[in-house]
């Protein structure tokens, strides 16, 4: 933590604003006579590592640094977990006044103190700091043997103070002071920002278990201003997660996204005993860490960062100095993946151990090889490596790097290496090379050599062949990962694995670096496996006599291969052909291989099949039905079981073979989760092999296809969201979404290019007119399985099929004409999927201007409103909802809404006047909005009657203030939009209210954070919407007191949640809803999130309702976008499908008058509804609102007489 403003730095500190356990406990400056044994004495926890702290000496004249000394070793313990380190000094200076400053390793300030007076230091690391002055000094007539010391009792520096002493005690515990314990607490782990809406935001404190946590907090500070944007309030105590240390993660809503932003932890008294930030520096300009500079933690999170992930600190030790910040699987409550907590107290810290011996054989330098490697990251590249491994002891004198540019093979630059492999474990070491300017790939390369002689060669982002240097005329071995531009500067890409050779191991990552480490997850092992072949890139050799196997015995019957890194031979038939240079973009850079059906074991849980790596030059053209003979290393690449023969062989024995049979499957299967945590089917036992699903299976979810060529399929059907059809549940909804699982097959294409073109599927190529829609069947589908990730990386891996025979769609059921949902006036609702006619980022957005959304550009625009006009025009409803158009209607002509209407009135459709609703002002603060357009020819909006907004401000006149926020600011519902609309034909009014209520998007805390029960995230802001919106319309807010009302709109929410039953519950009837009912489809479940609800007066008027399946149904790549390259031939803006991602719903209205004290509903007033009245009231019969003539919530005689008044006939006569 850096001290800014330095004239605060007196008051602050003299106030023991901050809380450190290492600190200055005893000096000694000056006596009578000459000086003699200057010292100064610095106390810490015992254990602690003090390598690279400094006490540094100012002299107060003029601010400067005169003199440093840099600490070494361990504390020892002195009694209750603190120890003393004393440093002999001579010739400090004698004050009036002079300094002494504690710094730690990386040079950040923990003391800065003085004697006879406070000063300014003027230079090096304290510059601008004031200095604390202790109080206390000495003299010319102090004694010899004296010194300034701390008392009282405590664990803090600020638990003790300054007096002076006739006896030091250096090195020992001063006169009068009491360690009460080395109790510890600092930031452990954050996770603040991911891919999408931010989802389980946490903060982690970690500590001494059992540490009472009450009246500390934590303040969140915003790095734009330095003000405090929240603070946690803590209480309880640390629990014990072992070794006497704990973990407890808060969960604060809307964690700021850094660039940057910090977070400060406060003691009880209100010291600050952390200020920590992330993606830049804080300057606190309030809170209690206010005049200070927080310390950037140096790793960040991103908008591409998975949900699951965390920053969190890994190492071992007790306290936060011992350890690093990394990124990794998030672990909020635990300790996390790669941190040890030592414990606490006890004995004098053990000294390290001498290193062992190197095993025999060391000094090898061709045992040598590339291990770790940094090249790319965001923003610009810091921090570029090569790492080496090898035997320790061996001597890198005339080992060198060269880097290789792939384009033309040619060496860029090269790195003459020194000294020794340092033993680290078994016998082996690593040594980093830091190395500015390596090349980003696609492809380049790295090699290592011995006074010119190759030893390793390896290139990433594809192979290259080298035209110079050691490697000249070698092909380079292709790692197969890679960093990119959004890479962390704090990652790498390394190998993992355990043994003793480069062939041991695999390439992964990118992941936390380590360089001048051992890699994470690798384990030196000298007796492992045998002996590797060369190490220099692919020279088509096989590296001796290898062991013939069958494929099961390479697949095993676990999840990975038993003959991991094991080089093998197999023999088998090429079953699909995925090689390079086939003349297809995107391969897979190899081929299928199966056991013939004589070969196959007697093990259903052991696979025949096997994916062969050759790389993207192979040197043996295969075809299917050839038998092959194959020597290779078994490898697994991300999860799947694959041997690499790059640097192996390949060996066409036959052609023509007929192939094995193919394994008939059936879903649902036993479930297994990837390395995300997502449930999946389990197809282990097939992976590799050619399989055919001797069943039918349906369309789930298309929303990939374009990009990736995927087809989400389900064996049960379409499948229904579970709050659709079933109350949510925790139980219930895990049970359903795993049974969804076991029911799931992936359909590939079976390319690796991003975008293809044609789209594979449906044959030959998808357009608008052959597509392939939800609901659409495919029966023995027949293909090649393998375990692979899809587009969301790593932690989305499921097993696809890459069909070997073409697959043939059918479908049961046709896209269907506009329905016909009867009465004179429709009325209908639709989410335009981001309608702007701006582009760029001058969008309006909460007061000011933020981007846009919808179409990127002119050409885009024009797609969608073609398509937009063609969807409204054949919807032909009178009175239209819009939901997502751009929220800029007080822009008159200029806006989304007025440019939507004139494209209407000149498309030529049945409506030959559209009018849109104009309320004068923006509705609501967000981006996008709600809004109405209407048929002139046949409604208008009733006279007198007032344009009303449902937003916060009403809140308070409903009794729900306490709600706030609801409708405006982030993570809320956009504001309800009211009209009271007349239809001509009969003047009867109607009142209809659009709404567009929160997203399951992002994350929210309480009875807003996901449930796990179905309902996703924002359940209670969403049911709050609904309460003031039903409280809201029955004070009738656009003046016209007319009972006959209709929601509709993007509700969020499913037919079975909270915020539809809160409707449902208070007068409305939902008219839309059950299974066979959806407009939206997320994560291949079907369900309805467009509502419309009528009020009990309008129920009897309504003719039917239903949604328009023109969108959920459609692959997306019929839609406007131009994104990703998308073939634009695809598009047809003359045809309805794939406007939006939601389905228009359309309600029929047949509106007539309901005539107040008609109960026989006869339509007149007379003898016989008098009758009727005055029975209900004689006989006291239960409330009927339709008796309350009077409208006073009470059925009496008086509502008698007035009924008796409002006959139609005269004397009341019957017709």
């Amino acid at each position: 933590m850096k001290i800014k403003y330095p004239a605060l730095i007196s008051a602050m500190w003299a106030s023991q604003v901050f809380a450190t356990d290492i600190f200055i406990n005893e000096l000694h400056y000056d006596n009578s006579g000459g000086d003699v044994g200057e010292f100064v004495e610095v106390v810490a926890p015992a254990g602690t590592d003090l390598t690279g702290y400094k006490v540094l000496f100012y002299n107060g004249s003029n601010g400067t640094q005169y003199n440093s000394r840099e600490l070494v070793g361990l504390v020892a313990d002195m009694g209750n977990g603190f120890g003393t380190y004393a440093i002999d000094v001579s010739g400090i200076q004698n004050g009036a006044p002079d300094g002494v400053a504690l710094v730690d390793a990386s040079s950040n300030v923990i003391q800065f103190l003085s004697y006879e007076g406070s000063f300014t230091a003027t230079a090096g690391v304290l510059a601008g700091l004031t200095s604390v002055d202790i109080g206390v000094s000495q003299s010319s007539s102090t004694p010899a043997g004296a010194s300034l010391q701390l008392t009282g009792t405590g664990a803090q520096y600020s638990d003790f103070t300054w007096q002076a002493f006739t006896t030091a005690t250096k090195d020992a515990v001063n006169e009068g002071q009491t360690f009460t314990g080395n109790e510890v607490v600092f930031f452990n782990e954050i996770h603040y920002d991911n891919a999408g809406g931010d989802v389980g935001e946490f903060i982690e404190i970690a500590g001494t278990a059992g540490l009472d946590l009450t009246g500390m907090t934590i303040e969140l500070y915003n790095g734009s201003n330095g003000t405090v944007y929240n603070t946690i309030v803590l209480s309880g105590a640390l629990p014990d997660n072992g070794n006497g240390f704990g973990t407890i993660a808060y969960y604060p809503s809307s964690i700021q996204n850094g660039a940057p932003d910090g977070m400060a932890l406060v003691s009880a008294t209100g010291e600050v005993i952390q200020f920590l930030s992330y993606e830049g520096v804080v300057s606190a300009t309030a809170g209690a860490a206010v005049g200070t500079d927080s310390t950037d933690i140096g790793i960040a999170e991103t908008s591409s960062t998975a949900i699951g992930q965390s920053l969190q600190l890994s190492g071992t030790g007790t306290r936060y100095s011992d350890f690093t910040w990394i990124a990794g699987g998030e672990t909020p409550d635990n300790t996390n993946a790669s941190q040890t907590f030592e414990g606490v107290g006890g004995g004098t810290p053990e000294e390290p151990e001498e290193p062992e011996e190197p095993t025999p054989g060391t000094g090898d330098v061709a045992k040598l090889f590339i291990n770790e490697l940094h090249y790319d990251n965001a923003s610009s590249d810091v921090g570029e490596f090569v790492e080496i491994a090898g035997p320790a002891g061996t001597d890198l004198t005339g080992v060198s790097i060269e880097l290789y540019n792939g384009n033309g093979g040619g060496v860029y630059k090269t790195v003459a290496l020194s000294g020794t492999i340092p033993e680290q474990a078994g016998g082996f070491g690593t040594v980093a090379e830091y190395i500015s300017g390596i090349q980003n790939g696609a492809p380049d390369g790295v090699a290592l050599s011995y006074n010119g002689e190759l030893i390793d060669f390896i290139s990433y982002e594809g192979e290259l062949t080298a035209t110079g240097g050691s490697a000249s005329g070698v092909t380079a071995t292709d790692i197969g990962v890679a960093e990119t531009g959004s890479t962390l500067s704090t990652e790498s890409v390394q190998l993992t694995g355990t043994g003793s050779e480069v062939c041991h191991f695999s390439w992964s990552g990118p992941a936390t670096s380590s360089p001048g480490e051992i890699n994470a997850g690798q384990t030196f092992d000298a007796s492992v496996g045998a002996t590797c072949g060369g190490n220099d890139g692919g020279d088509g050799g096989t590296g001796g006599e290898v062991t013939l196997v069958k494929i099961s015995e390479v697949q095993g019957s676990g999840s990975s291969s038993p003959l991991i890194n094991a080089q093998v031979a197999i023999e088998a038939i090429v079953v699909a052909d995925h090689q390079s240079g086939s003349g297809t973009d995107g391969d897979l850079r190899g081929f299928f291989v199966q056991e013939e059906d004589a070969d196959a074991d007697a093990d259903s849980s052991t696979s025949e099949g096997l994916f062969v790596f050759d790389g993207s030059s192979p040197a043996v053209d295969v075809a299917v039905g050839d038998k092959v003979y194959l020597v290779g290393t078994v490898d697994e690449y991300f999860g799947d079981t694959q041997l690499d023969v790059q640097s192996g062989s390949v060996q066409v024995v036959s052609s023509g073979n007929a192939l094995p049979s193919p394994a008939i499957v059936t879903l649902p299967l036993a479930t297994t989760t990837n390395s995300g945590g997502e449930a999946i089917a389990d197809l282990e036992a097939y992976e590799g092999m050619q399989v055919m699903f001797a069943q039918t299976l349906a369309v789930t979810e298309l929303f990939n296809l374009d990009r990736f060529g995927e087809i989400l399929l389900s064996s049960e059907g379409r499948q229904v969201q579970y709050t659709e059809i079933m109350t949510p549940s925790v139980e219930g909804y895990a049970a359903y979404v795993a049974s969804a699982a076991a029911n799931r097959l992936m359909l590939d294409d079976g390319f690796s290019i991003q975008n293809p073109s044609p789209i594979r599927f449906p044959a030959p190529g998808l357009s608008t007119a052959n597509t392939v829609r939800m609901s659409d069947e495919v029966t023995n589908l027949t293909g090649v399985i393998s375990y692979r990730r899809g587009s969301g990386g790593s932690g989305d891996e499921m097993y696809r099929l890459m069909p070997t025979v073409e697959p043939v769609f059918t479908r049961p059921e046709s896209r269907k004409d506009r329905p016909d949902v009867g009465g004179s006036i429709q009325v209908a609702s639709f989410n335009l999927l981001n309608f702007f006619n701006t582009f760029g980022n001058s969008c309006y957005l909460g007061g000011g201007t933020g981007d846009c959304r919808g179409a990127d550009n002119t050409e885009e625009y024009d797609r969608q409103l073609q398509k937009t006009v063609t969807a409204i025009t054949a919807l032909d409803a009178d009175v239209l909802g819009v939901i997502e158009i751009e929220n800029d209607i007080v822009e008159g002509q200029n806006s989304a809404m007025a440019s939507l209407v004139n494209a209407l009135n000149q498309a030529g459709s049945a409506c030959s006047d559209y009018q849109y609703v104009d309320p004068q002002q923006r509705v609501g603060t967000d981006a996008i909005a709600v809004g109405f357009l209407y048929c002139a020819d046949t409604v208008e909006v009733t006279a007198g009657s007032s344009i009303a907004i449902l937003d916060d401000s009403q809140l308070a006149g409903l009794g729900l203030s306490d709600y706030a926020p609801v409708f405006d600011g982030s993570s809320t519902s956009r504001p309800s939009l009211t009209v009271s609309f007349t239809e001509k034909a009969t003047s009867e009014v109607f009142t209809v209210s659009v709404n567009h209520f929160k997203s399951k998007g992002g994350s929210g805390s309480g009875g807003n954070a996901d449930a796990n029960d179905g309902a996703g995230n924002w359940n209670e802001r969403r049911t709050q919407a609904a309460e003031a919106l039903h409280k809201w319309l029955a004070t009738y807010p656009t003046g016209v007191s007319d009972d006959d009302i209709l929601i509709i709109g993007d509700l969020n929410a499913y037919s079975m949640e909270d915020p539809i039953v809160e409707l449902t519950s208070n007068g409305y009837t939902n008219v839309t809803g059950g299974e066979a009912h959806y407009s939206y489809v997320f994560d291949g479940f079907a369900g309805n999130l467009d509502h419309g609800l009528a009020s009990a007066s309008l129920m009897d008027q309504i003719t039917g309702a239903t949604s328009w399946n023109i969108n959920s149904d459609e692959a997306d790549a019929l839609d406007y976008n131009t994104d990703f390259g998308r073939p634009t031939d695809i598009f047809d803006g003359t045809t309805p499908y794939r406007t939006s991602d939601h389905d228009p719903l359309l309600i029929g209205l047949s509106l007539s008058s309901v005539l107040k004290g008609d109960l026989d509903g006869d339509g007149d007033i007379d003898r016989m509804d008098f009758i009727l009245i005055m029975r209900a009231i004689l006989t006291r019969k239960p409330f009927d609102a339709a008796n309350d003539i009077n409208g006073d919530g009470v059925v009496n005689i008086v509502d008698g007489l007035l009924l008796r008044r409002s006959c139609t006939r005269a004397r009341c006569a019957v017709r």
